[in-house]
């Protein structure tokens, strides 16, 4: 299933800087926010349709008490197996030269809108094939968002297709010794332009997406098994216990042992 959940909210809260294992859209239906990622700071409004991508650190500031908007939590394995498929997805899995985070509808607003309410709707009754209903809908909203702005779904061909062939190798073998060479001597590339392809598309480099493939595995493990660090630590691909534990510090301001204590307080 592609859509994980789907909601309306109406509280106008702020975060810190923080990213998930899946892509967003957020749909502004009223008010201003300020989004940063990567350390730059867009401003979205109403009528705008925010695009985050999987594992793009981020943080949401309401720059006013009224902001509303739709949420659209859209799984990794969201459609990538045809020509098709890999060029209506890629509005959220490409950060290709010209990529925009913020699309303004305008007239196109009233369909969007419509649908992110129909997938709301969806999730929330849980009718039989309520699932496969929300994802149909999604596909539709990728094919509406096509239609309004075609130029941010850029299908680069090979180069789409080799960063597609890399990044599911990275995903599904995380738990593997895996270097750049490694990678461009399969996929029959030097390393640096497998390097350079991939970050052009992707806005990773190879080792750097793995890297996170690594630690989101790493904390799907903390919050759901019993599994020790060391086992979480061999299991993920990573090192040595101390490279994982600083890694992962920097990335959540908190040791795996603490990150895990606080998964199961909030249960």
């Amino acid at each position: 299933m592609y859509v994980l959940s789907a909601h309306y909210w109406e509280q106008a809260v702020s975060s810190i800087s923080y990213h998930h294992d899946w892509h967003q859209l957020i749909l502004i239906t009223q008010g201003t926010v300020a989004l940063t990622v990567r350390g730059e700071e867009i401003l979205g409004t109403e009528g705008d349709l925010l695009v985050l991508g999987r594992f793009e650190e981020h943080a949401l500031r309401a720059l006013s008490p009224d902001y509303k908007r739709y949420l659209l939590c859209i799984s990794a394995d969201a459609p990538h197996g045809g020509q098709e498929d890999r060029l209506l997805s890629a509005l959220i899995t490409n950060r290709a030269a010209g990529f925009r985070r913020v699309i303004s509808l305008g007239e196109g607003r009233q369909e969007v809108e419509a649908l992110f309410a129909s997938m709301v709707l969806e999730c929330e009754r849980r009718d039989a094939y309520g699932a496969e209903m929300a994802d149909l809908l999604f596909r539709q909203l990728l094919i509406v968002l096509y239609r309004h702005a075609p130029a941010l779904f850029e299908d680069r061909g090979p180069y789409t297709r080799l960063s597609d062939g890399v990044r599911r190798r990275l995903e599904r073998d995380y738990g593997e010794r895996i270097t750049l060479s490694s990678l461009a001597e399969e996929f029959h590339v030097s390393p640096s332009h497998l390097s350079h392809l991939f970050r052009a598309v992707t806005g990773y480099s190879p080792i750097a997406y793995l890297v996170n493939v690594r630690l989101s595995e790493a904390k799907r493990l903390l919050e759901t098994s019993d599994l020790s660090v060391k086992e979480i630590v061999f299991r993920c691909g990573f090192s040595d216990e101390s490279n994982f534990a600083r890694t992962f510090r920097q990335r959540t301001g908190l040791t795996p042992v603490e990150y895990r204590r606080a998964a199961r307080s909030r249960r």
